[in-house]
């Protein structure tokens, strides 16, 4: 089975591939931020609803 040779990348070419991977990576970003801080208040909600003074 004969290989294929490779080529060494530059490093612009692997800033550019770097940059690529972190832009898909963080693109969501925000949504994931506002899903956490949802969940964050929805246990904050909890928290009081359970209390047991609040139920008195």
């Amino acid at each position: 089975m004969e290989t294929l040779p490779t080529k060494a990348i530059t490093k612009g070419e692997l800033n550019s591939r770097n940059d690529k991977t972190a832009a898909a990576r963080y693109s969501k970003r925000r949504d994931i931020d506002q899903r956490l801080a949802d969940r964050a208040l929805q246990r904050q909600i909890r928290e009081v609803w359970d209390d047991p003074l609040h139920l008195a």
